[in-house]
């Protein structure tokens, strides 16, 4: 039995991991948006962490595979929500993470749409207070003028993202 029908077995919260992407341009906070396959509302890439998978390699697989973006993930979470979905009890652990790749294409790309939206736009494109509640605490972690200092130890990149085409391994 896996972790997840196990914890739907048993009354525990399915446990969740997502990321809330970000990068800076011309100084000023820009976090990826995508929209929900079924739903095609703004949010986070998000996802169930297999029972072989780390929750911050969860978190890291699901970005590259919903959103097509890679990067380094804080220290720690930013936030766990807690939230009941279809009557079942989820926990849902949000990292945050600089990203420092983008892919043209990616395996969700035909199923999904992503944007890059400043604060000001994410808080409008985002209807789940929850959800905008996360922006809102990722920019007041994030240090515009150095990111990295504590959430990003090992992170000093430029302020233009590489981007990956289909002839390159990530």
């Amino acid at each position: 039995m896996d972790r997840q029908s196990h914890q739907l077995d048993s009354g525990l919260p399915v446990q969740q991991v997502g990321v809330v992407p970000f990068r800076i341009v011309q100084q000023q906070i820009q976090f990826c948006l995508i929209t929900g396959r079924r739903s095609g509302r703004w949010r986070y890439p998000k996802g169930h962490v297999k029972p072989y998978e780390t929750p911050q390699d969860a978190a890291i697989a699901e970005a590259l595979e919903e959103a097509g973006i890679r990067g380094e993930l804080g220290n720690a979470p930013l936030k766990t929500l807690h939230f009941v979905k279809g009557g079942r009890p989820y926990s849902l652990t949000m990292y945050l993470m600089h990203v420092e790749a983008i892919r043209l294409k990616w395996k969700e790309s035909k199923e999904r749409f992503r944007i890059w939206a400043s604060v000001e736009n994410a808080l409008e494109l985002i209807d789940c207070p929850d959800l905008k509640q996360l922006a809102l605490d990722a920019t007041a972690h994030i240090d515009e003028s150095n990111v990295g200092i504590d959430i990003f130890p090992l992170v000093k990149r430029s302020l233009n993202t590489p981007i990956w085409t289909a002839k390159t391994k990530p």
